[in-house]
């Protein structure tokens, strides 16, 4: 009689001596361009109940922590390996690492699934880390992605200054123009008030009209005058007094 635990295990293979083994049992694999990536891996598996007997039958053992550490680590590695290979590195740290993960898991279950093995998680723990050469270019990338996301934003935001004092610009431009318009508009029709009132002053003056005002002239010059005659007709600067003639006796 054999006994197989059918609960799940989980099993974490890092590079801190502190957890699992006391020895650095980190994996490593190759990306696309040959680089060399350590990563901290965590997985969680089962084994179906009624498959134990094709899992005992092919690895011939009932010790899964030989199992573990053995047979499915290989697996697990050789798995990275083979996906790694079709993914540059920026894609197993970048956007598409949760693909590349899907995509080595996926490879691990179909070599696990004929002997009941099914895998309930898989991922990094952390970030993967590589060579101090390809840390610092990664470093300087980001730099650089960070730096120019921040000059795109300042970029926005002058843009929107600007707009933004064009648009008060032409806004006081418009309203000059309206009071210019204004303006030229109220003389317009000023001139043409006054010039329709000089026109009809000047119809209205008749040879009747300046008669009459000679007249009334001369009345208001008599109606002023005090009843004495010149006393000289020679001017201030003679002399010659000419006596007016008197009434008669």
């Amino acid at each position: 009689m054999i006994a197989f635990p059918t609960f799940v295990q989980t099993v974490k293979w890092t590079a801190d001596i502190n957890e699992g083994h006391p020895v650095n049992e980190e994996l490593v694999f190759n990306s696309k361009e040959g680089q060399e990536v350590r990563a901290d891996v965590s997985l969680s598996y089962a084994i179906d109940p009624a498959k134990v007997p094709e899992f005992y039958v092919k690895y011939r053992t009932d010790e899964l922590e030989r199992f573990t550490h053995g047979i499915l680590k290989d697996i697990v590695r050789n798995s990275l390996n083979e996906v790694a290979s079709t993914y540059k590195l920026e894609d197993i740290y970048g956007e598409n690492k949760a693909q590349f993960l899907h995509e080595s898991r996926e490879r691990i279950q179909a070599q696990l699934a004929p002997v009941g093995v099914q895998i309930q998680q898989f991922g990094f723990i952390g970030k993967p880390r590589f060579t101090a050469a390809i840390e610092q270019a990664i470093t300087q990338k980001t730099q650089a992605i960070t730096e120019a996301e921040r000059a795109r934003n300042q970029l926005a935001v002058t843009q929107a200054e600007m707009a933004k004092a064009v648009a008060q610009a032409e806004g006081e431009a418009r309203s000059q123009i309206a009071r210019a318009q204004g303006e030229a508009t109220s003389m317009i029709e000023r001139a043409r008030g006054e010039a329709e009132a000089n026109r009809l002053r000047q119809a209205s003056i008749t040879p009747q009209l300046l008669e009459w005002k000679r007249l009334e002239n001369q009345r208001v010059l008599v109606d002023r005058w005090n009843g004495q005659l010149p006393q000289t007709v020679l001017g201030e600067k003679s002399n010659l007094l000419l006596p007016l003639p008197t009434e008669p006796r």
